[in-house]
């Protein structure tokens, strides 16, 4: 399958930019980032983190959380 990126350019000049490739401007998420219906990730195999949520106070929570929100219970809604 071939996506269409320029479809609405001359057809000349559509492929040409469609035959040039740079990697290196797209953004890759490595294999821990990613999870499948068939191989999800569990708790244990994230980091724990910070939460990123604030306080009533207006300070940074202190909890620390491993789920990929980066919120804990208190904050991700």
């Amino acid at each position: 399958m071939l996506l269409a990126f320029f479809h609405a350019l001359p057809d000349a000049i559509e492929e040409k930019l469609e035959q040039s490739q740079n990697d290196a401007v797209w953004i890759w998420k490595s294999a821990k980032q990613t999870q499948s219906k068939s191989n999800k990730a569990t708790n244990t195999e994230l980091e724990a983190v910070q939460c990123f949520g604030t306080t009533k106070k207006g300070n940074r929570c202190k909890n620390k959380i491993k789920n990929a929100s980066g919120y804990c219970y208190l904050h991700e809604n």
